[in-house]
């Protein structure tokens, strides 16, 4: 037993400071402990529970602790264990903590079906979330008026928003409905201006009819959840706050079992997790809950998940939504004393903090507020330097860190790039790269922004939407293809062409000559959380803007250069053969991406650690995009293309996947960042309009996918529309009000971003970037430490208001670049090279090395030129010994999902299989396999389905010779005019699918399916056309018709299946086809064989 408060630290071994102790020994009475950054509120929490067993007051398994995280559930259960066991008491019986999604869960599985709800349900999370939505966008038959004009990436993201926004504060479709109508008849009630409507409310109300919208596809996406048996973590939590609401007794048995409970981070919590808790933990008297002993611990400044549907307000009423027995409000207690930072951070993070103490939410709520360091010192280094252009700042900030590491002997693990957003990591990585300095990307946002990964995503998103004109630029004009900007003006005068010959004035063609630089970008350069305007997400017409695909397509006479047209025809031709394939899984379509672009190969070939950090990267990728789980087994590339653009702007960031003994600089957003720490913290970008940043405010009259204020649980703490309304208000005065409403978000992240550095912080910033009118001046973040550097006496920290305190740490300033008075990067421009494929000096030594290989010889003195030749020659030597004695890897593991081609090869050659398993190499294209692609491509068109490019079958303004290919292609398709399945329509075309068989799933597509109706004994057939007379696998049939009868649920015997050889109109139909259970006995032997064999003579 423990009965004093020495006992305790000297057991614990750890001196607390007496507002930790005070926190610790509190009575079991309702508390909030405002706990600063870096305070130790883990360890507090720790102790305290070590105190109430210790001193008899509970036992562990009465205690229950909720964080958000599963990392930190982890730490904080086992820092209770090591509290607990270094102070003597049994820990057999476990102390209980959970994340707040498990814990409603666990509540839902053991109530849930008080209220209807089955305990069997699936758990999706966000990836899937996507999928689903897409699903819904895909299926759903009801008129879009307003939404069809949107892309179905933005309205499955807008649909999704909206219903997250709706679990989150406990709302439904009718409340909102409901509000929508009585703001209508106040908008028709608005005076008029010159006898109509104001613009405003005009916008405004066609805000309210595309929520409307928007709300019906929520009710469809909630509907095909339930169907499915699926659910959400946010879901769980409405439920379980219906269950708190409507059964008191499951309070009373919650109260019962946990005696005491602590809240963590519960700044974070949502109205729905604050509704559910106070419900379970509080009440309107002692008999019903008041008074429970629920200790919240959290930080008002930290609240960042706002977007999210986190309500800071919830720790700033916790003393009266917890109020004690006697009805009392609850005792509030704060951590001032930060452990982990020196003074001078400290001071910055202060400093940062007083604009939001003016907040009236505040004032008096939070205790004492500032930051300090145990022993009162104010040491520690600061750094500010600023930047005539982006361009200088990003390489100054990879020196800084390399000096860092060095000169100055911090670990790579000690060292974090901290961004606003995800945008300029891509450049700021590069600029790593070139200094050979390890680096990790946490987070999918920021992966996006990787040159690699970047060219892959821009190909998908051009697969899903053909008049993505931005990704077209992109593309052509990158390192592959290496269009110039010259060329790309000709291209896009072309298009506009091409939309005035079909009719169609283009009212924004200005956009792609002007900005045709704009839009190909660069990382970094965008406006720091900016939410991109709504013409982005809408679905271009020919009127509004041509189509560069259609140019691609066919250039006509378009004056480009001749390397220019070569490439853009094999561009075109690349996007036709991978628009084929755009419905198979995602997955195989990102990695058929990298195949055919040659990103891995070209990677494999290059030494260095660029090409080890990209690779790294690219797998991360790869990995999260497998995360994309599907439903039903098809594949949704609109709801991927949602998804990754939703990383990409809101990348959520409570979960951070962060191996902190990874021997390298850590480079992520600000939000991924919460709750870690490092030595050296720099923070790039401090420009106004970009950190803080300058986002339209969420405005529930503008965004259809915000519900109204008025519902929302935190209501009293966000801005209203009060009073008469008017078009004032709607336009200037309550946009304002929710502008400062912002900043203080903008503040609070800024307090976050500066209490992750232990030692040091460096603060940069720009003035220029590429394509910008106007310059970026200083944020306020980087002003006021500029104004402590240039005070009198460097040891005096300024406040804005005048106040100083003295310091003894040091603020550098490393240089205060003066502003040009135009774009110094604009001026670039016109005699820059395009593109940058690699310096002079690289460039070079590549050619060299390439020489010195044809040759067989290393006779180079650069060692550079020696490693190039060397890895070269290995590499060749290794694909030939390959080949000629075979592989001698054992134990391989044949994935349980697999296209079906590689079934048949596995069941031919299983040899060839493990080959292809060991080592993918990409294959080369045979002129049949060419052919046979473009006539797949000519089906779907003569079928009715939509192809990307028809450069094969329209007669271009200026024709070449038709060569082999195009004289066979010719030839099947007069042989197909003439032949039984000319006038059938099919059921399908292009089918893909995924069939599953005693565990394996085989994936691929179906050429076509006829409906049999004429027939008896079958009600449909699988036809697999075949452009050459050679042999036929049946296994190929017997996949194809499981599953298509798996599909549609009909037994297999129902189920015709044929070879068609088109040249000759033969129908060939194998005997025997397998049933399921020979398959899966097949493809048992077949895994066997491919996984037993140790050496393979090829």
């Amino acid at each position: 037993m423990i009965t004093t408060i020495g006992e305790l630290c000297d057991l614990l071994d750890i001196r607390f400071s007496d507002e930790q102790l005070e926190a610790i020994t509190a009575p079991l009475a309702p508390g909030v402990i405002i706990a600063g950054a870096g305070t130790g509120k883990t360890t507090v929490m720790a102790a305290r529970v070590a105190w109430l067993v210790g001193t008899g007051q509970v036992h562990p398994a009465q205690v229950l602790g909720l964080t958000f995280t599963r990392k930190a559930a982890g730490e904080l259960a086992n820092r209770v264990f090591v509290a607990l066991t270094r102070a003597g008491i049994d820990t057999d019986a476990q102390f209980c903590v959970q994340t707040y999604d498990s814990f409603a869960t666990a509540m839902v599985s053991e109530h849930g079906l008080r209220i209807g709800v089955e305990p069997d349900q699936r758990m999706i999370t966000g990836a899937t979330r996507f999928r689903l939505g897409a699903r819904v966008l895909e299926t759903t038959e009801r008129p879009l008026d307003v939404l069809s004009r949107l892309q179905p990436a933005s309205i499955v993201q807008r649909m999704l928003n909206l219903d997250s926004q709706l679990g989150s504060h406990l709302v439904t479709p009718h409340q909102v409905r409901e509000v929508d109508r009585s703001f209508d008849l106040t908008l028709q009630e608005v005076p008029l201006w010159r006898g109509k409507p104001t613009k405003v409310v005009t916008d405004a109300r066609a805000t309210l009819v595309e929520r409307a919208e928007l709300l019906e596809l929520v009710d469809e996406y909630r509907n095909l959840k339930k169907r499915l048996h699926l659910t959400e973590f946010a879901d769980q939590m409405v439920d379980a706050a219906r269950l708190a609401e409507s059964f008191p007794q499951i309070s009373v048995q919650m109260r019962d079992r946990y005696r005491v409970v602590l809240l963590d981070e519960y700044q974070d919590t949502s109205a729905a997790q604050a509704q559910l808790l106070t419900d379970l933990f509080s009440g309107p008297g002692p008999q019903q809950g008041r008074g429970h002993p629920v200790t919240a611990v959290g930080d008002p400044f930290q609240a960042i998940y706002g977007w999210r549907g986190a309500a800071p307000s919830n720790i700033l009423e916790f003393p009266t939504a917890f109020p004690n027995s006697d009805g009392s409000p609850a005792i509030v207690q704060s951590l001032t004393i930060n452990r982990r930072s020196r003074g001078l951070v400290l001071d910055a993070a202060n400093q940062v903090s007083v604009p939001l103490l003016t907040d009236p939410g505040l004032s008096g709520r939070v205790g004492d507020r500032e930051l300090r360091s145990p022993d009162g010192n104010r040491d520690g280094t600061i750094r500010l330097a600023s930047f005539d252009t982006w361009d200088e700042e990003v390489n100054w900030i990879a020196d800084r860190v390399l000096t860092a590491h060095d000169a100055d002997g911090v670990a790579w693990s000690g060292i974090a790039v901290l961004s606003r957003t995800n945008s300029p990591m891509g450049k700021i990585c590069a600029a790593l790269d070139d200094r050979e300095i390890p680096y990790e990307i946490v987070g999918l946002g920021g992966l996006l922004e990787v040159e690699e990964i970047a060219q892959v995503v821009s190909t998908l998103m051009l697969l899903n939407d053909v008049t993505a004109n931005p990704e077209v630029v992109r593309l052509l004009s990158g390192r592959r293809w290496k269009i110039s900007p010259r060329d790309l003006a000709v291209l896009g005068a072309r298009a506009r062409d091409i939309a005035r010959s079909a009719h169609c004035e283009a009212k924004r063609v200005d956009r792609l000559d002007n900005g045709v630089i704009e839009q190909v970008g660069q990382p970094g350069t965008a406006e720091a959380g900016k939410k991109p305007a709504e013409a982005a997400d809408m679905l271009p017409t020919a009127e509004d803007i041509p189509c560069l695909l259609e140019a691609v397509a066919d250039p006509g006479r378009a004056p480009l250069s001749q390397a220019a047209r070569a490439r853009i025809a094999d561009f075109a031709h690349e996007m036709a053969v991978l628009r084929r394939h755009r419905d198979e899984p995602v997955t195989e379509l990102v990695s058929r991406i990298m195949r055919v672009s040659g990103v891995r190969l070209e990677l494999l070939s290059t030494p260095g650690a660029h090409a080890v950090s990209v690779t790294r990267q690219i797998d991360a990728f790869i990995n999260a995009v497998a995360g994309y789980v599907d439903i039903d087994g098809g594949g949704s590339l609109s709801g991927l293309v949602a998804w990754l653009n939703a990383e990409r702007d809101w990348a959520e960031g409570l979960e951070q996947p962060v191996d902190a003994s990874s021997e390298t600089v850590k480079v992520m957003s600000v939000h991924r960042a919460k709750g870690l720490e490092w030595d050296v913290v720099l923070l790039p970008g401090l420009a106004d309009g970009v950190f803080p940043a300058t986002r339209p405010p969420e405005n529930w009259t503008k965004d259809p996918a915000i519900i109204p204020a008025e519902l929302r649980g935190d209501a009293a703490w966000i801005p209203q529309l009060e009073g008469e309304l008017s078009s004032k208000q709607l336009k200037t005065e309550y946009p304002q009000v929710l502008a400062a409403k912002a900043r203080e978000a903008e503040d609070r992240l800024a307090y976050v971003a500066l209490t992750r550095a232990r030692q040091e912080l460096v603060l940069t910033h720009h003035h220029w970037i590429t394509g910008r009118s106007t310059r970026r001046n200083a944020s306020a973040y980087f002003d006021a430490l500029l104004r402590a550097a240039n005070s009198t006496d460097p040891h005096l920290w300024c406040a804005p208001d005048g106040t100083v305190t003295r310091t003894t740490g040091q603020i550098i300033v490393e240089r205060i670049a003066e502003p040009s008075a135009d774009n110094p990067m604009d001026a670039l421009l016109p005699t820059a090279a395009w593109p940058v494929v690699m310096d002079e000096t690289r460039r070079t030594r590549m050619q060299r090395s390439l020489s010195l290989l044809i040759e067989g010889q290393i006779d180079s003195t650069d060692p550079d030129i020696n490693e190039q030749v060397s890895l070269w020659q290995h590499l060749a030597n290794q694909l030939v010994e390959d080949r000629l004695t075979g592989w001698e890897t054992t134990g391989i593991e044949v994935p349980r999902s697999l296209a079906a081609s590689a079934v048949l090869l596995g069941n031919r050659d299983p040899a060839e299989l493990r080959n292809q398993l060991v080592r993918p190499m990409p294959r080369l294209l045979s002129n049949a396999a060419t052919v046979g692609t473009l006539f797949h491509a000519w089906l779907e068109k003569r079928f009715g389905r939509s192809v990307l490019l028809d450069l094969d079958f329209e007669e271009p303004e200026e024709q070449d010779p038709p060569g082999p290919a195009d004289m066979a292609l010719r030839r099947l398709q007069e042989s197909f005019e003439t032949g039984p399945y000319a006038e059938m329509v099919p059921e399908e075309i292009e089918k893909p699918f995924i069939l599953s068989v005693a565990g394996q799933q085989i994936r691929g597509r179906i050429d076509a399916v006829f409906a049999t109706s004429e027939e008896t004994e079958h009600d449909y057939r699988v036809v697999d056309w075949k452009t050459s007379e050679a042999r036929s696998d049946p296994l190929q049939l017997s996949i194809y018709r499981l599953a298509w009868a798996q599909a549609k649920g009909i037994d297999p015997a129902r189920v015709d299946a044929v070879f068609h050889h088109v040249r000759s109109h033969r129908d060939e139909r194998p005997r025997n086809l397998l049933d399921v259970e020979q398959l899966a006995s097949l493809l048992a032997t077949m895994r066997a064989k491919v996984s037993g064999v140790t050496s393979v003579e090829t």
